[in-house]
């Protein structure tokens, strides 16, 4: 991950601290499962669902395999998809280049 996707990261207002702890969870650790990450973060699985849901609709996380009923996510590692996702928050978007 370089400088510029982290700063996409940190200046998206929509992420909250448990968006940004499952992100840099998923960063660190590589891909892992809703069941790995509600016992690393110790939450409710409802709770992660929702924060996984909403990443992978904003272009931070995706799907990257699926082993039986395992889903296994990871982290966005192409820019320009994240640029798209924040093309909606145009004055972020123009301070950041």
């Amino acid at each position: 991950m370089n400088n510029k996707t982290l700063k996409l990261v940190a200046t998206d207002k929509r992420l909250k601290g448990m968006h940004l702890r499952v992100y840099i969870l998923l960063c660190v650790c590589g891909a892992l499962t809703q069941y790995q990450l509600v016992e690393l973060l110790q939450s409710q699985k409802q709770n992660i669902n929702k924060y996984v849901k909403e990443l992978e609709s904003w272009g931070y996380i995706k799907l990257s395999k699926v082993e039986g009923k395992n889903k296994f996510y990871c982290i966005e590692k192409d820019d320009k998809r994240i640029k798209q996702v924040l093309m909606g928050q145009q004055d972020v978007f123009d301070k950041l280049l």
